[in-house]
């Protein structure tokens, strides 16, 4: 499996500190692992299954002749949206196809986009001016950061309608949407879920330096 690991870490031009970063395990444990000195855990293999898009069988036991598939996927060009753009579409149609700028996006939702974030309700993991990439369709999960637009009028206090928050279903039967904010001078928001136009899940981040 180690072989694998590696095969595919190069395939796509990764070092093992690229790998890391992108995957969050320590690059002493890849390194280890890929040399033969340690093991790894469970965890970590789904972590990096996840990340190479690919099944846990895939990963341990390969395919193909040499042991494994290296038609690896090319990142493709996503649209970015303004902010202020993002307060006017009314589902992803209308996001995906605007244009501010593109960026490369190894997400595999052909319907992805990436959001230009404003103001601070999300710091300090997030900042204003970082690129966002969305998945349309992908059913959000407990924990997901995701961008969500208000029906209209639903929430005055916000004059675009649209937020970036950390999302959770709560309630009885998870019939209402809990919206929270990292940058504590920020209240929670909590509204039923047929109050939203979209709710589309974060899938990658990428941050501008600015000066």
């Amino acid at each position: 499996m180690r072989n694998n690991l590696k095969k595919l870490r190069k395939a796509h031009g990764w070092t093992l500190r690229e790998l890391s970063e992108r995957s969050g395990i320590a690059i002493s444990t890849l390194g280890n692992f890929e040399n033969g000195c340690t093991g790894i855990s469970v965890p970590a293999l789904l972590k990096l299954a996840h990340l190479f898009q690919i099944s846990l069988d895939q990963l341990l036991f390969g395919s193909g002749e040499d042991g494994l598939d290296l038609n690896v996927r090319k990142p493709s060009l996503v649209p970015v949206i303004s902010w202020a753009r993002a307060g006017s579409a009314r589902d992803y149609s209308d996001l995906s196809s605007q244009l501010d700028e593109v960026l490369p996006s190894e997400c595999p939702d052909e319907n992805a986009f990436a959001l230009i974030l404003d103001g601070d309700s999300m710091e300090p993991e997030f900042h204003a001016g970082d690129r966002v990439v969305f998945s349309p369709n992908t059913e959000p999960r407990n924990g997901d950061y995701v961008v969500a637009r208000f029906r209209e009028n639903a929430d005055p206090v916000y004059s675009l309608g649209v937020v970036f928050k950390k999302y959770k279903r709560v309630g009885k039967y998870g019939e209402k949407v809990l919206l929270q904010s990292l940058n504590p001078i920020y209240s929670d928001i909590i509204k039923p879920a047929d109050e939203f136009l979209f709710i589309y899940p974060a899938v990658s981040q990428m941050r501008y330096l600015r000066h």
